[in-house]
């Protein structure tokens, strides 16, 4: 069970308003559009019909006013590992060389779709699962990021062994704990060297570094809905910044006076490659009145300027046990493409048993020709 700091939110989180947190600093723009394509709708009446909702391109509330989401943020902000790569990199000046790769890979463990509610009385739900153990690499250097909802002192990192290795110990209940690591490697003829290698007692698996750029894995490891989420992105010098997506994906009920179907919302955060929060976006999802895929948003910078509008499409799991998939882009006020943003979620039917109410995960890219300083 995490503190009551992270009962309160993830419990409000799970019954509030539909809304989804989004990614932050500013893009270059590709491209022109002379029409204005914002309209006058909310989030909350968002139509499905139009390209991008109606929504207008408006300036919001910190955090869309959602308090809660507000404290996920800062939450994230506060699990900042300091110095780790610095402490690492002054004792050895070659890996601060140019010339090695890093890519970023973000692990979560436990039930991923899980449920902070105080009130729930299903023991079930609440079996702690020890997920204690450690990532390494054959080749080069790991540097840990930040922890992800570790709930200290039980939930702690051990003290490095050595600069190949992290270890940890992590217990789960209703919901999940995780890693944002950074592997430092060595690039032989365009190929990034060693292994990575995640050991833990419900899930071991053991990858090669050229395959964690890209990296989506999502494995059901037992019937308690326990599960282990990788994300892997490569620095990339081409373009602006990039990152990674975390929220909620929610169904919802139809809204019977419009011709098109809402299936649900989403909302979450989005992160910088160090898993620093820029960001907040809220959408909606379901089905037009033609009957197409859709998902439309918006996305707002930490301080709530606006930042762009959301469309794109989602495609549902192709089996029960399975994820769906969403891709989008985001656009200025004159239509110009800003970025792209893709992952794959998980819902549960209204009626389901399964605590929680369904999360996503995903990565988005800016597309501009600077370097963004926290991609």
């Amino acid at each position: 069970m995490k503190n009551a700091l992270h009962r309160l939110f993830w419990a409000t989180f799970l019954i509030g308003t539909v809304a989804l947190g989004g990614c932050g600093d500013d893009a270059g723009v590709t491209g022109t559009a002379n029409d204005d394509i914002s309209g006058a709708a909310t989030l909350a009446d968002a139509d499905l019909d139009a390209e991008y909702g109606d929504l207008a391109y408006s300036d919001e509330a910190e955090a869309f006013g959602d308090t809660e989401l507000l404290a996920a943020a800062m939450i994230d902000d506060a699990e900042l590992a300091v110095d780790d790569e610095d402490s690492l990199t002054d004792e050895d000046p070659t890996l601060a060389d140019p010339q090695m790769r890093r890519t970023y890979v973000r692990i979560l463990w436990g039930q991923l779709d899980g449920d902070f509610d105080p009130e729930r009385t299903d023991t079930e739900a609440y079996v702690r699962t020890d997920w204690s153990g450690d990532v390494k690499v054959s080749d080069g250097a790991v540097f840990l990021k930040r922890t992800i909802l570790f709930e200290r002192p039980f939930d702690h990192r051990l003290p490095r062994a050595s600069r190949d290795s992290l270890a940890w110990v992590s217990h789960t209940g209703p919901h999940f704990d995780g890693i944002l690591i950074c592997v430092l490697s060595r690039v032989v003829d365009g190929v990034p060297q060693g292994e990575l290698s995640f050991e833990t007692g419900p899930f071991t698996t053991t990858i090669p570094v050229a395959e964690l750029d890209g990296l989506d894995r999502h494995v059901i490891v037992d019937d308690l809905g326990n599960a282990v989420a990788m994300l892997g992105r490569a620095q990339d010098q081409q373009v602006c910044g990039k990152g990674f997506l975390g929220g909620f994906w929610r169904a919802g009920e139809d809204r019977p006076e419009t011709a098109a179907i809402e299936m649900g919302g989403f909302r979450g955060r989005f992160m910088g490659q160090n898993g620093g929060v820029r960001g907040f976006l809220a959408g909606v999802y379901g089905l037009n009145s033609a009957g197409e895929r859709v998902l439309v948003g918006k996305y707002i910078g930490r301080d709530g300027r606006v930042r762009g509008l959301i469309r794109g499409t989602w495609e549902p799991a192709a089996d029960a046990e399975g994820m769906g998939s969403f891709q989008a882009r985001w656009v200025n006020r004159n239509g110009a493409h800003l970025g792209v943003l893709m992952g794959r979620y998980l819902s549960h039917e209204a009626d389901s048993m399964r605590p929680g109410d369904g999360f996503f995960e995903g990565v988005w890219e800016e597309i501009c020709s600077s370097v963004d300083g926290d991609a």
